[in-house]
């Protein structure tokens, strides 16, 4: 594992659907919270490749609450990697074993803000 994991494990997607308090399920269109849906495949390569973990920080799974949203790589319909969003600067994915901060996180946060996704949820 390096911390570059995340563009070796979304290698080849075209697409990033963000949604809320699950991960993508393409055969079940109507069940996903979605919040943004971006096609630019430039975008989705350059925020794939730009995010670094840290790998020396693991945590075991379980130990905070379950993500707000899930970040989720898709290469063309198909789902080929999402992880959730924790807090601040933690993020959980089904494909390795543990939660684990995020090196570049204020670039994460500038990201999704420059792309008008809200994560926090709010009473209305």
């Amino acid at each position: 594992m390096n911390e570059n994991l995340i563009g070796q494990l979304a290698k080849n997607s075209n697409r990033i659907v963000v949604t809320r308090g699950s991960e993508f399920n393409p055969k079940r269109k109507k069940d996903n919270a979605v919040i943004a849906d971006i096609r630019d495949s430039d975008i989705v390569d350059n925020f794939a490749q730009t995010l670094k973990i840290d790998i020396s920080h693991k945590a075991d799974p379980g130990w905070m609450t379950w993500p707000e949203i899930y970040i989720n790589f898709l290469e063309n319909k198909t789902l080929k990697f999402s992880f959730g969003v924790l807090i601040d600067y933690w993020i959980r994915s089904s494909a390795w074993e543990g939660d684990y901060v995020l090196l570049n996180y204020k670039w994460f946060h500038e990201w999704l803000l420059e792309n008008e996704i809200s994560y926090f949820k709010r009473d209305s």
